[in-house]
């Protein structure tokens, strides 16, 4: 019979007893400890750090032989975002609430809102509790293999989502809430509905129109009235999905008679072409770099994150979020690093680092090395060259661009001058782009107060045209040519200099 050890988590005090050989990020996904393992618990990432016995080891690549007591750092830890709205409209006014969230990879966000008014009442968010198993959606996918593990990420994202619920519904009654409209990308809302999501991975250009949309929140074990209704936004295909149909409700591009293109900066890095007379949309698998994962001094957008960053006279100067010590840089705060050193020729334009050294430091604490930038410009490659591709795709070139909507967790805080000079977006004039914020929300908002926006989504997603990149030539040229800061062709860039 194969040995059993009691592992103690601390700070919290829980206990869980496990096979030997056991890792102890499994073990603690067991005792549902959250642990940040933004690479899926290959060792990649170097964030999943617990302490046993005044020594430091990495709980995906520890395994259990006794038992033993861990201690859990504060910087192992899946740090929550929460943002809190409140409209002026009193509680007792309003008779009937609904709730819009977006479920992002890294971030669920969600609103209590007045179906009458369509105020927003409250706004909170947290973190998306699958990310235990990874940063990224292919990660998650390879992990729910079977129906036990696809259980398991449902039970996450519903939880999740319930604890923000609980949040929302402090001060009213859950019968008072008639209706929630979920907006994410295809494999956050099959992971909610609990569907296999197998042939997603098999085949990203498969269609899923078939996914039921509309259900009650007793089919997903929400904590509202079983009866209450429940709507999810529909994607356009594997990996482009309601998030990005609820960005262009928002956006209105699909109503313009100019073409605009929409990318929405994150993990998934989706992208849409279009006007009134046409839409197309792909997606360019950016990675997690800008939201916190494969940088060791990279975090997500809160309080402490370095989002504003310069050098003058050889120095850094940077601003952190809420004002707070630093603790790492989120995406903004990486933009505006990178074009500082490139600009300084402190790194050349691979992204090599002039003086031979392996890293550079912005604090004693926080820095940067050499193949962290090189992961960076391969994010930002991966999002202009879906760019470029698409536009080719549509017979078109980047003059024919009127607009620029940019939507994600960062959009507003970007420094355009900044992301242009390391080659994310076109060379444009700043007046082109337009920033949406966190564009699936607002989407969801949107149709949750209003059934005409319920069936626009519907018929964005059933008319929008699915681009596989990785089938585009044209990507892999661009892909390969934006390698560079900011690219191997600087006529594409006239008015960046490094």
């Amino acid at each position: 019979m194969q040995r059993k050890y009691t592992v103690l988590f601390m700070p919290s005090g829980r206990r869980i007893e496990v096979k030997e050989g056991t890792t102890i990020l499994d073990a603690a996904r067991m005792a549902d400890i959250e642990i940040s393992a933004p690479c899926g618990g290959t060792g990649r990432c170097r964030k999943c750090t617990v302490i046993i016995s005044s020594e430091e080891f990495l709980a995906c690549q520890t395994p259990v032989h006794e038992d033993i007591t861990v201690y859990i750092p504060e910087e192992a830890t899946l740090r929550v975002l929460e943002e809190t709205v409140d409209s002026d409209t009193p509680l007792e006014c309003v008779e009937k609430f609904g709730i819009a969230v977006d479920i992002g990879t890294t971030t669920v966000v969600a609103s209590l809102v007045d179906l009458s008014s369509g105020k927003t009442i409250r706004t909170e968010a947290s973190e998306n509790r699958q990310r235990i198993f990874g940063e990224d959606v292919l990660s998650r996918m390879l992990y729910a293999d079977s129906e036990k593990r696809r259980k398991k990420m449902q039970s996450l994202i519903v939880n999740t989502v319930n604890g923000l619920i609980k949040k929302l519904q402090e001060k009213i009654k859950i019968d008072d809430i008639e209706k929630c409209v979920f907006s994410g990308n295809t494999v956050m809302i099959h992971f909610l509905l609990g569907e296999d999501t197998k042939y997603l991975r098999l085949n990203p250009d498969t269609h899923i129109f078939n996914l039921k949309n509309e259900i009650k929140a007793k089919d997903l074990g929400l904590i509202l009235d079983g009866e209450t209704d429940i709507f999810c936004i529909p994607g356009i295909a594997s990996y482009v999905g309601g998030d990005i149909v609820a960005d262009i409700l928002v956006s209105e591009l699909h109503k313009e008679e100019g073409i605009s293109i929409l990318v929405d900066v994150g993990t998934n890095g989706e992208i849409a072409i279009g006007s009134k007379e046409f839409i197309a949309a792909c997606s360019c698998s950016a990675g997690p770099a800008f939201e916190g994962g494969e940088v060791e001094c990279g975090m997500r957008a809160v309080e402490g994150a370095i989002e504003k960053l310069k050098i003058k006279d050889g120095r850094f100067f940077f601003e952190t979020i809420g004002n707070k010590d630093p603790r790492g840089l989120c995406g903004s705060g990486l933009i505006d690093l990178i074009a500082c050193i490139f600009r300084e020729g402190i790194i050349d334009k691979s992204g090599n680092i002039r003086s031979g050294e392996e890293r550079i430091s912005i604090t004693d604490d926080i820095w940067i090395r050499e193949r962290e930038i090189k992961s960076i410009i391969r994010t930002k490659a991966a999002i202009y060259a879906g760019m470029k591709a698409l536009i080719s795709e549509m017979g078109l070139g980047i003059e024919d661009i009127e607009r620029i909507y940019i939507a994600g967790g960062f959009g507003h805080f970007i420094n355009m001058e900044n992301a242009i000079t390391i080659g994310l977006f076109p060379d444009l004039p700043h007046k082109k782009f337009f920033f949406l914020g966190n564009g699936s929300l607002a989407g969801a908002k949107a149709v949750l107060i209003s059934d005409s926006k319920k069936k626009e989504s519907y018929k964005i997603a059933e008319s929008a045209t699915h681009i596989d990149l990785s089938k585009s030539k044209v990507f892999q040229e661009e892909y390969m040519a934006s390698l560079f800061l900011p690219h191997t062709d600087l006529n594409n860039f006239p008015t960046v200099k490094g």
